[in-house]
C-alpha cells in the first residue's frame, strides 16, 4: 500500500510538472526554464514573461522599380528551437527588434548591373576573385542576369555607394526576408528544396548536386512563387549575401536597446545571410548567420543594397 501511495504521488508530481511545462510559454505567461516561449513569442528578460513579437497587421507588398519598401515596426530576430529546429549559439536568443522604414533591392545585384559600375570606373575588379573558381559569373556569356558572385565585402559596399545606397544591416536583411510572423523560410511553408530555391539538394560534399545539380547560380528573378513577405527574390539560396555588420557570435545576447541595431563597432569578419547554391537545402533558414573575412569573395557570395527612406 505504501509503495502504491508513493508511486501515485510521484506520478502526480510528474504530471503536474509536465502540464506546467507545456502551459508555460504562452502569451503573458512565464517563460520556460530555458527562457524560451511558444512560436513567434519572445521572452522579455526584464519581466520573464512571453510577449508577442509584433502587433502589426498583415502588410502589403510594395515594390517599385526594383526596390521594396519594408515598413517600420517590430519583428522577432534569431532562432526558435521549435518543430525540430536546432539553433546555433550565435542565433540565440530569439529577441524583438524595431526597425525604421527602409527600402531594399528586390533582386540580388546582377553581373550586368555590376559591370556598369566597372565600366564607369567606380568599381574595382580587385575586389572580385574571378580566378578563384570556375563558377564565378563575371565575364561569362549567359550569366549577365545571374547574381554577381565571387565578390568581397568591400566590392559590395563600393557598388552600393555608387548607387547612392548602402548594404543592409543584418536586422534589416532578416526583417525583409522573414516578415513579422516568425517564418523559418521566406515562403512561409516549412518546406525546402529545389522547388523553392537554388541550393545543394543533398548533404554529400562535391556530389554534383550543388545548385540543384547545375553547379552554380540561377537567374536573379527565379522562383517568383518563393518571394519573401516584402517581395524579395532569392533571399534563401542562390548566393549568400553580405550585410553591413561586423560579426560577433554573442551580439544577440548583449543588453542593448534593440532599435535599428547596426552590429558591433569592430570585428575581424563580416556577416553573410541567406545561404547559397552550395548550402544544404534545409539550412537556408531566414535566421541563419554566416561570416567571413571582408577582403575575400567566394562563388556563392553576393549581395543586394538598401537605403533609408528620405
Amino acid at each position: 500500500m505504501l509503495k502504491k501511495t508513493i508511486f501515485l504521488l510521484i506520478f502526480a508530481i510528474f504530471t503536474s510538472c509536465e502540464s506546467e511545462f507545456y502551459k508555460a510559454g504562452e502569451k503573458g505567461e512565464s517563460c520556460k526554464s530555458d527562457k524560451s516561449c511558444n512560436k513567434n513569442l519572445y521572452c522579455n528578460l526584464k519581466t520573464d514573461k512571453c510577449e508577442i513579437c509584433s502587433n502589426e497587421e498583415p502588410f502589403l507588398v510594395t515594390c517599385n522599380k526594383g526596390e521594396c519598401t519594408v515598413y517600420s515596426g517590430d519583428f522577432c530576430m534569431g532562432c526558435q528551437e521549435i518543430n525540430g529546429i536546432r539553433c546555433k549559439e550565435d542565433e540565440l536568443p530569439f529577441h524583438k527588434v524595431y526597425t525604421d522604414f527602409f527600402v531594399i533591392d528586390q533582386y540580388e545585384v546582377s553581373v550586368e548591373d555590376y559591370k556598369k559600375c566597372v565600366d564607369q570606373g567606380r568599381c574595382d575588379l580587385k575586389n572580385v576573385y574571378i580566378d578563384e573558381s570556375l563558377y564565378c559569373n563575371y565575364g561569362k556569356v549567359g550569366k549577365e542576369k545571374h547574381p554577381m558572385n565571387c565578390i568581397n565585402w568591400y566590392g559590395a559596399q563600393e557598388y552600393c555607394k555608387w548607387k547612392r545606397k548602402r548594404l543592409p544591416t543584418e536586422a534589416e536583411w532578416e526583417k525583409a526576408t522573414r516578415g513579422n510572423d516568425g517564418r523559418v523560410y521566406p515562403w512561409k511553408e516549412e518546406e525546402f528544396g529545389c522547388n523553392y530555391s537554388t541550393v545543394d539538394s543533398d548533404e554529400n560534399i562535391n556530389s554534383g548536386n550543388e545548385g540543384c545539380g547545375q553547379m552554380g547560380t540561377s537567374l536573379i528573378d527565379s522562383f517568383p512563387e518563393s518571394v519573401s513577405p516584402y517581395g524579395l527574390f532569392n533571399t534563401s539560396g542562390n548566393v549568400m549575401e553580405w550585410v553591413s555588420d561586423f560579426y560577433d557570435k554573442s551580439y544577440y545576447s548583449l543588453d542593448e536597446l534593440k532599435e535599428n541595431p547596426t552590429g558591433p563597432q569592430t570585428g575581424g569578419s563580416k556577416v553573410l545571410r541567406g545561404g547559397g547554391w552550395r548550402s544544404y537545402e534545409k539550412d537556408v533558414y531566414t535566421f541563419r548567420r554566416e561570416r567571413y573575412v571582408p577582403d575575400f569573395g567566394h562563388d556563392d557570395y553576393g549581395f543586394r543594397c538598401a537605403n533609408d527612406i528620405k
